[in-house]
C-alpha cells in the first residue's frame, strides 16, 4: 500500500532570506550558508550569514536535481534570471576568507 506523505513544519521552523550563498564541504556533510547583507565595519567588510543548512550527500544531490529542474523551467518560460558581477565578486571574497 502506497502511503501519502504530507509536508509539515516543526515548531522551530524559520525562514532565512538570502541574497548570496556559500557551499562548504567537510568529511561528513555539505553546508549551505545563507548571506543577506554585507556591512562596512571600520576598514573591513563583513558578510552576514543568517544561518546554514547542513546536508547529507544524498540531500545535496536531491537539492541539485530540484534546482536544475527549476532553472531549466525558468529558461523554457523565458525568465531572465542573471547574477550580477557585484554579487559574484562578493561571493569570491567570502570564499577567500575561509
Amino acid at each position: 500500500m502506497d502511503v501519502m506523505i504530507k509536508k509539515g513544519r516543526a515548531a522551530t521552523f524559520t525562514n532565512a532570506y538570502a541574497t548570496n550563498v556559500l557551499l562548504s564541504e567537510i568529511d561528513s556533510d555539505v553546508r549551505i550558508y545563507a548571506f543577506n547583507e554585507v556591512i562596512d565595519y571600520g576598514t573591513e567588510r563583513i558578510a552576514i550569514s543568517e544561518g546554514s543548512i547542513i546536508m547529507t550527500d544524498q540531500a545535496t544531490i536531491l537539492l541539485y536535481e530540484q534546482l536544475k529542474e527549476l532553472i531549466d523551467r525558468w529558461r523554457m518560460e523565458g525568465k531572465q534570471a542573471e547574477v550580477s558581477a557585484q554579487r559574484r565578486e562578493v561571493l569570491e571574497k567570502i570564499k577567500d576568507k575561509k
